[in-house]
């Protein structure tokens, strides 16, 4: 199915008959108009319609079809949330992801953890940009599940970074010259600043691998293999890593938890309390790679 379809502007015309066979697949719960939850034919219709077919449908290879929730932009009761592919629907004064949704309704309650969070809602299709709404599609799946899935899926790089985003000052030829320029120490970084346009900060986030960590060597790459940040040179005047009199981690402490958290079977949370620091000193660790 063409992923542009779900930015369609018109609403799809849904049948009397395609709203009763799909009421028949919904759970009882929902069919009930005594539960507080019930979904009546006018909601159903309107989720309906906001998607790019009906639902259930099989191709002639036996495999169910994916269908796409649509965006209308402003005008549309779905819209995307925001930094993410997924859409957000209305009802009864509560907003829920599109998908979520479609998977309660379908396929029952989504669940929890082990520790007591909610489940999330994960997609057994690829490359349909998260939209699918196909019940036989989804599934509930744990955080560390969901990171691990964003590789062989490719969403991490949906993202906007570097030069898509609108307030790139750089390129990503002139971020690799920056660094090279950074790791020099006979070049001046107020002379670096200059050179390029932008502030002395945007230089020392740069060379330090603060910003565009994206370019920094090892990165992720866009494959299903998921490697470990490698390290990048530090010319600055605090010292990186356990050289750091303040440093709360050993540098094969960070190396291991970047190892662990790559892996996808370790969450922030769970990586924090078994070193001992703070879900925000994990996540620095992981992101902004220094050592």
């Amino acid at each position: 199915m063409d992923a542009a379809a779900c930015f369609s502007r018109e609403k799809r015309d849904v049948p009397v008959a395609e709203v009763a066979r799909t009421r028949e697949r919904m759970r009882a719960k929902f069919c009930d108009p005594s539960n507080e939850k019930y979904v009546n034919d006018a909601d159903l219709r309107r989720m309906l319609s906001w998607t790019t077919g009906p639902l259930f449908i099989r191709e002639e290879d036996g495999a169910v079809k994916c269908v796409l929730a649509v965006s209308t932009l402003h005008d549309s009761p779905t819209r995307l949330i925001p930094g993410h592919s997924h859409r957000i629907v209305s009802l009864h004064g509560v907003q829920h992801g599109f998908h979520r949704l479609f998977y309660r309704l379908f396929n029952g309650s989504i669940g929890k953890d082990a520790q007591g969070k909610p489940l999330f809602v994960l997609h057994n299709c690829h490359g349909n940009h998260g939209s699918c709404v196909q019940p036989h599609h989804l599934r509930t799946g744990t955080a560390a599940e969901n990171v691990a899935q964003r590789i062989p899926d490719g969403t991490y790089l949906r993202h906007a970074r570097g030069e898509r985003t609108n307030c790139a000052k750089l390129t990503a030829e002139q971020v690799t010259a920056i660094r090279n320029d950074y790791a020099n120490r006979t070049i001046k970084r107020k002379d670096v600043a200059e050179k390029y346009g932008v502030s002395v900060q945007t230089i020392n986030n740069v060379g330090s691998g603060r910003t565009w960590l994206h370019l920094l060597p090892g990165a992720l790459p866009p494959s299903a293999e998921i490697q470990v940040l490698a390290p990048i040179k530090f010319k600055g005047k605090s010292q990186p890593g356990e050289r750091n009199g303040r440093a709360k981690l050993k540098d094969a402490e960070r190396r291991a938890i970047r190892r662990e958290y790559a892996a996808g079977n370790e969450t922030h949370d769970s990586l924090a309390k078994k070193y001992g620091v703070s879900a925000s000193v994990i996540g620095k660790t992981i992101h902004k790679a220094e050592i």
